[in-house]
């Protein structure tokens, strides 16, 4: 079970934590990637926009 876990949260589709981890990793996955832009579900985009703003923050 724990495998599968680690395993799912490696994926570059699945985004779990904390603000600054959070960050971290989406910028990580757009260096790696070449991600230009991400899509987030409806239901998650209230919770997601501190990430987005953070990251244009950063960009300015």
């Amino acid at each position: 079970m724990m495998e599968s876990c680690r395993r799912a949260l490696a994926l570059p589709v699945v985004l779990v934590g904390p603000l600054d981890h959070l960050v971290d990793r989406v910028r990580a996955r757009r260096e790696r990637f070449g991600f230009s832009y991400l899509a987030v579900l409806e239901p998650s985009m209230e919770a997601f926009a501190p990430v987005l703003s953070r990251l244009r923050e950063e960009s300015a």
